[in-house]
């Protein structure tokens, strides 16, 4: 059983390369996609002249 597994995967190097290469990539495409959301989303959102807090209130306006 082992035997057939090893000799598939060594017949198919692209798919082993996939198999190792996919998984981290993808992990940093949700993660780099995320951070650039929620940056987006903050963007949004805007900050009290006089106390530099966040207001959690939808505007356009910058500052």
């Amino acid at each position: 059983m082992l035997n057939r597994i090893s000799t598939y995967f060594y017949q198919r190097p692209k798919l082993v390369l996939a198999l190792f290469l996919v998984p981290p990539m993808l992990y940093m495409v949700v993660v780099y996609l995320g951070s650039l959301f929620a940056l987006l989303i903050n963007s949004f959102y805007a900050i009290d002249d006089f106390t530099g807090i966040v207001i959690r209130e939808f505007t356009l306006k910058t500052r």
